[in-house]
């Protein structure tokens, strides 16, 4: 078990924080592909590439390796090696723009989530933060709390389902208000 007071790298916090949101971004990406083992394999190359090199934004750099990841077996697996090679200027440029609307749309995914933890009450939103940011199991909690383990599992659960409701019902929100309507002079009218 690491020592509590060994700091956490900015990528594993990012990563304990945000899992689940790279989770569902991985499935809307190819729902064919083992969802845990990308964002599995995301983490791990952040982590190396954290070693020898800072990372600014650690929450996107996770989403664009886990982007990187997820198109990599995509490609893999529906082409022979030499169908890549005529298409890499092409692909290049898409990913390169393609950066930014993945940054903002990580960042917001993780201030929505901030602004779910926020929303909970005192004792939910610490046991929350304890497991999801910081990493504790749930005898670590129930120690530096003084609850029980079956209390801080109460509040897990209370965390978690008030959390994924609450990201459901803004990112739903979102979507509605983002509709492009359809222009009127594009219909016919009796």
């Amino acid at each position: 078990m690491p020592n509590r007071d060994t700091p956490i790298s900015p990528i594993t916090r990012a990563f304990l924080a945000g899992k689940a949101a790279l989770m569902r971004y991985v499935g809307r990406l190819n729902n064919t592909v083992d969802i845990e083992d990308v964002v599995q394999e995301a983490y791990l190359r952040a982590f190396k590439k954290e070693h020898s090199a800072p990372i600014e934004n650690p929450n996107a750099y996770l989403f664009e390796v886990a982007k990187n990841v997820t198109l990599n077996i995509a490609r893999s697996a529906s082409r022979r090696p030499t169908d890549y090679l005529d298409d890499v200027d092409t692909i290049d440029a898409t990913v390169s723009a393609n950066n930014l609307y993945d940054e903002l749309e990580a960042e917001e995914l993780i201030g929505l989530h901030c602004a779910a933890i926020a929303t909970l009450p005192k004792r939910c939103r610490e046991v929350y933060a304890l497991k999801k940011i910081y990493g504790y199991s749930r005898s670590e909690i129930s120690a530096k709390l003084g609850i029980s383990i079956s209390t801080v599992e109460g509040h897990l659960t209370k965390g978690y389902a008030h959390c994924d409701d609450y990201l459901r019902r803004k990112l739903a929100a979102n979507l509605s208000s983002t509709r492009v309507p359809t222009s009127s002079t594009n219909r016919r009218t009796p």
